[in-house]
């Protein structure tokens, strides 16, 4: 059966789309599942040569989509042409969208996410031994949610299951992370399962 021909309300796309071919195909059958999707899942290569227009296009029509999980591929040899990758995607997300899940380069669509007019951002960062997570992370997402009157509530996960946290609009103190050193288990707040609750 060809997928042109099924009515999905989720898309997840778990592989990088390395030709233009690829990502047309995805950007029509996008097309086809304009009136259905709700769930879109997406990796996005920062260094390459393809063209996402059409691919942004499609995201843009979609009238029911609720919530998008974004992987945002980089390479060590940046191309400054193509660095607003992921912040000309933020940009064109249709009004139905509530939540957005960033597996990486949030950092690269900081000025959009700062007018961004979603509600909820979830944010994946890679905390490993070599670039742990910092004070000025922190920071930054005190200033985006202080500023941004949209977003209510920012996640965040790090490779360290008991290091997470979350900011929210009316919550003092609006950040909590969980010492490590504690074992403490928390919620996984970041299955797919929760995206529609």
């Amino acid at each position: 059966m060809s997928l042109y021909t099924l009515k999905s309300q989720s898309v997840d796309v778990n592989t990088a789309l390395n030709e233009q071919s690829h990502i047309e195909a995805l950007s029509d059958i996008i097309n086809n599942q304009k009136d259905n999707l709700i769930h879109l899942s997406i990796t996005i290569i920062k260094t390459d040569n393809n063209n996402l227009n059409y691919l942004y296009e499609s995201i843009s029509r979609l009238n029911k989509l609720r919530s998008i999980s974004i992987f945002y591929e980089e390479d060590e040899e940046i191309e400054q042409n193509n660095s607003d990758r992921l912040a000309k995607l933020i940009t064109v997300l249709p009004k139905t969208t509530k939540i957005v899940y960033l597996f990486s380069g949030w950092y690269t669509a900081w000025n959009e996410l700062l007018s961004a007019e979603f509600e909820h951002l979830r944010i994946r960062i890679w905390n490993e031994e070599d670039n742990p997570i910092r004070p000025y992370h922190l920071q930054r997402f005190n200033a985006l949610i202080e500023s941004n009157t949209n977003i209510k509530k920012i996640e965040i996960e790090t490779s360290e299951s008991e290091l997470c946290g979350f900011y929210q609009k009316g919550i003092q103190p609006s950040m909590a992370f969980i010492n490590p050193s504690r074992k403490i288990k928390v919620h996984n707040w970041f299955k797919l399962r929760n995206l529609y609750a």
